[in-house]
C-alpha cells in the first residue's frame, strides 16, 4: 500500500496540486479523535485520494467488484466512529478513482483511517488536507 500526505490550504488549488504529486509520511497509528477545530482556524476534512494502479485499459473490474464488500464495510466502520463525511468514485484522467472525505484529529491519523481501505491493493492512496473555506468565505465558521 502506498500512502502520502499532501498539505494545501485552499481549496482552489487542491485537485491541480493532487494531480503534480507529494511527499510520502510514515506515521505509527493515531489515538482517538477529537475534530472540533479551534474557534480561530477552519475546520478541516481530509481527503483520502484513491487512484487505481492500471490504467482504463488494463483495469480488472472483477478485482475491484471483489473487494466492493470489504470497501462497504470499511466505509460503515468510519460512519460508525463519525469520521465518514462524504464518499464516491469514478474516474480520473485515465484510470478509475475514488474519493473519500473524513473528519481525524491530524493528518496522521487521516493516514492511518486510510490504511484500512481494501482498494489501496490495486491502487494508491494520496491525502489531501483541505482547510474548508464555505461560499461567503466565513471564517470562522462552524462545520457540521
Amino acid at each position: 500500500m502506498h500512502l502520502t500526505w499532501l498539505p494545501l490550504f485552499s481549496a482552489s488549488l487542491a485537485l491541480a496540486a493532487a494531480l503534480v504529486g507529494c511527499c510520502r509520511l510514515a506515521v505509527p497509528p493515531a489515538e482517538a479523535p477529537d475534530v472540533a477545530p479551534p474557534p480561530d482556524r477552519l475546520p478541516v476534512v481530509y481527503a483520502l485520494i484513491w487512484r487505481a494502479h492500471a490504467t482504463d485499459d488494463a483495469f480488472d473490474a472483477r478485482e475491484f467488484q471483489a473487494r466492493i464488500p470489504r470497501l462497504m464495510a470499511w466505509l460503515r466502520s468510519l460512519h460508525e466512529r463519525g469520521a465518514l463525511v462524504a464518499c464516491g468514485g469514478g474516474g480520473l484522467e485515465d484510470r478509475s478513482g475514488g474519493l473519500t472525505l473524513v473528519r481525524a484529529a491530524s493528518p496522521e491519523e487521516a493516514l492511518d483511517l486510510a490504511r484500512g481501505n481494501p482498494m489501496n491493493e490495486i491502487g494508491t492512496t494520496e491525502l489531501l488536507v483541505w482547510d474548508v473555506y464555505f461560499a461567503d468565505l466565513a471564517v470562522p465558521r462552524p462545520f457540521r
